[in-house]
């Protein structure tokens, strides 16, 4: 049993990892002892079903946060990109003579 604890505890290790929440903080986080924290990621007792669900959510908001933020500035870019065609569209316009709109004589 101790066998999946640590397999279990090195997945929990690497999705803190991922999120960037150091020990402190993932003990603050799920209202734990440090030490508790360290016996998860060691595999010395099992993470709780809630715990593994809270360090899931905070990743996926994190995904949905950081999707969120690219969207944005793709959408940024599409603006800048389509200023910058109308820039060079306008200054680079070839003006075709107008013959059919001649001056009307008095």
């Amino acid at each position: 049993m101790e066998n999946d604890y640590r397999r279990e505890g090195t997945a929990f290790s690497e999705l803190l990892s991922r999120l960037n929440i150091q020990t402190d903080e993932a003990a603050e986080t799920f209202d734990v002892a440090a030490e508790q924290i360290e016996n998860w990621k060691s595999g010395k007792e099992p993470i709780p079903k809630a715990a593994l669900l809270k360090a899931l959510e905070i990743e996926n908001e994190l995904f949905r946060l950081q999707r969120l933020e690219l969207e944005r500035r793709d959408s940024i870019q599409q603006i800048v990109d389509r200023l910058k065609f109308n820039q060079l569209s306008s200054s680079e316009r070839i003006i075709a003579p107008r013959r059919h709109m001649r001056r009307k004589r008095s």
